[in-house]
């Protein structure tokens, strides 16, 4: 009798879930999965209009959810942003792959299309995203870098009509755009201090060198070396020239050596070598501002180490 009972009570649940009442509730009791992710996890990688609207501008919690299921991986960081300047953001995300290298990938808009677009060629403690607002687009830039030491590179992206592509790869330095809306190149060395004792240059250092989009590619505005005359021209030189030496000047000071640098973008730098009594040599440089034959701003910020000329390896424009 028991078992003709429980035999009762389970075809009547079973006929109960068949029923167009039961599969309502079986439905509103199972977790949604998102279109679009829905057609990432089909694909297995790239993706190109699986299984979801296309056309429609998707949030950054969507986009993120399917470059996730596409990459099958979490996104150590990752920016939401309108590259070519439609109306509709994309999203660039990168994570911490197989031997340390950055990998980095792509999704559309709409989401229709989610790819791989960049990896790291060298092994990487971090990496920072930057944007590079151009007017009429934005390039992200990918900037990997070393915890110690002076190692790290970046990569600039670019969304075209022929779609997403890297404009220069794993080049060395860290690239952003300043609160001038200059774009800087950052590298680093030990060249802040000449130590007698050891006849060697030591002091971790950081230096900016400016870079400029032709449309094409970048290049970087070269420093020109000037002689002191030329830089007297301008109006404002002999009165910075005495603040940096009143500023540099202490009580073991014996000398400071003066060159210039100068930018076509408006940027002229003042290296100083400062000599003391123990033989050392400190390597300052000052950062200022010109327009036309006047120099514009206050003194600057001293930074230490040896400017140059140029410190990448593209174009140099003078």
């Amino acid at each position: 009798m028991g078992s003709k009972r429980l035999i009762v009570i389970i075809t009547t649940l079973f006929m109960a879930a068949l029923s167009p009442e039961g599969q309502r509730r079986w439905e509103a009791d199972t977790p949604a999965v998102p279109q679009a992710v829905a057609g990432a996890q089909e694909t297995g990688g790239e993706m190109d209009g699986g299984g979801f609207q296309q056309g429609r501008a998707l949030s950054s919690e969507e986009l993120l959810s399917i470059m996730e299921a596409a990459a099958g991986h979490q996104f150590e960081t990752y920016t939401y942003v309108d590259m070519n300047h439609d109306g509709a953001a994309e999203m660039i995300g990168t994570y911490c792959g197989d031997r340390e290298r950055y990998t980095t990938w792509y999704c559309s808009s709409d989401g229709s299309i989610c790819k791989l677009v960049h990896q790291n060629d060298d092994w990487m403690d971090g990496c920072v995203i930057e944007l590079l607002d151009l007017g009429q687009e934005t390039h992200v830039v990918l900037n990997a870098y070393r915890m110690m030491g002076t190692g790290k590179n970046y990569t600039i992206l670019a969304l075209r009509d022929n779609g997403i592509s890297c404009i220069l790869s794993n080049r060395y330095g860290y690239v952003r755009m300043d609160e001038h809306g200059d774009i800087t190149l950052d590298v680093e060395a030990y060249d802040g201090l000449y130590d007698p004792e050891i006849d060697s240059l030591i002091m971790h250092t950081w230096k900016d060198t400016y870079l400029y989009f032709d449309g094409k590619t970048y290049k970087e505005f070269g420093a020109a070396r000037m002689p002191e005359s030329a830089f007297l021209e301008f109006a404002g030189a002999a009165e910075r020239k005495g603040g940096i030496e009143q500023e540099l000047t202490q009580t073991d000071t014996v000398d400071i050596e003066y060159s210039y640098f100068i930018r076509a973008n408006g940027i002229l730098h003042v290296q100083c070598a400062v000599h003391n009594v123990s033989r050392q040599i400190s390597y300052r440089y000052y950062t200022l501002r010109y327009s036309g034959r006047q120099l514009v701003g206050g003194l600057g910020e001293a930074g230490y180490g040896q400017m140059d000329s140029q410190f990448s390896d593209l174009e140099v424009i003078y």
